[in-house]
Protein backbone atom coordinates (compact mmCIF):
# COMPACT_ATOMS: atom_id res chain seq x y z
CA UNK A 1 0.00 0.00 0.00
CA UNK A 2 2.90 2.17 0.62
CA UNK A 3 3.86 2.36 -3.18
CA UNK A 4 0.21 2.81 -4.07
CA UNK A 5 -0.05 5.98 -2.03
CA UNK A 6 3.66 7.43 -3.56
CA UNK A 7 2.33 6.61 -7.03
CA UNK A 8 -1.35 8.59 -6.08
CA UNK A 9 1.11 11.31 -4.81
CA UNK A 10 2.78 11.95 -8.29
CA UNK A 11 1.35 14.90 -9.93
CA UNK A 12 -0.01 13.92 -13.19
CA UNK A 13 -1.86 10.84 -11.30
CA UNK A 14 -3.31 13.11 -8.91
CA UNK A 15 -5.35 14.96 -11.76
CA UNK A 16 -6.52 11.22 -13.34
CA UNK A 17 -6.97 9.66 -9.57
CA UNK A 18 -10.07 11.04 -8.23
CA UNK A 19 -12.44 9.40 -10.94
CA UNK A 20 -11.40 5.66 -10.30
CA UNK A 21 -11.24 3.24 -7.91
CA UNK A 22 -8.45 0.35 -6.75
CA UNK A 23 -9.58 -2.83 -7.25
CA UNK A 24 -7.84 -4.98 -4.13
CA UNK A 25 -8.84 -8.08 -6.18
CA UNK A 26 -7.59 -6.98 -9.67
CA UNK A 27 -4.85 -4.54 -8.16
CA UNK A 28 -5.61 -2.13 -11.00
CA UNK A 29 -7.87 0.96 -11.01
CA UNK A 30 -11.48 0.98 -12.05
CA UNK A 31 -13.99 3.19 -13.88
CA UNK A 32 -17.43 2.99 -13.90
CA UNK A 33 -17.34 4.51 -17.25
CA UNK A 34 -17.77 2.74 -19.88
CA UNK A 35 -14.64 4.53 -21.29
CA UNK A 36 -11.91 5.84 -19.07
CA UNK A 37 -8.60 7.50 -20.69
CA UNK A 38 -8.00 8.03 -17.16
CA UNK A 39 -8.29 4.79 -16.44
CA UNK A 40 -6.08 3.48 -18.93
CA UNK A 41 -3.37 5.71 -18.31
CA UNK A 42 -3.06 5.56 -14.69
CA UNK A 43 -2.98 1.62 -14.79
CA UNK A 44 -0.27 1.86 -17.45
CA UNK A 45 1.77 4.30 -15.20
CA UNK A 46 0.88 1.69 -12.02
CA UNK A 47 2.71 -1.27 -14.13
CA UNK A 48 5.21 1.21 -14.92
CA UNK A 49 5.85 2.17 -11.72
CA UNK A 50 5.43 -0.93 -10.11
CA UNK A 51 8.34 -2.14 -12.39
CA UNK A 52 10.53 0.71 -11.10
CA UNK A 53 10.17 -0.29 -7.62
CA UNK A 54 10.99 -3.74 -8.23
CA UNK A 55 14.37 -2.39 -9.54
CA UNK A 56 14.94 -0.31 -6.71
CA UNK A 57 14.13 -2.80 -4.35
CA UNK A 58 16.74 -5.17 -5.91
CA UNK A 59 19.60 -2.52 -6.16
CA UNK A 60 19.09 -1.99 -2.61
CA UNK A 61 19.20 -5.42 -1.56
CA UNK A 62 22.08 -5.70 -3.48
CA UNK A 63 23.92 -2.68 -1.89
CA UNK A 64 23.11 -4.10 1.13
CA UNK A 65 25.12 -6.99 0.93
CA UNK A 66 28.31 -5.25 -0.10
Amino acid sequence: MKAREGFEALPEIIKRVNALEFNDYTKEYESSLMFCSNKAYVNGAWMAFQEQEKKIDEANKMNQKM
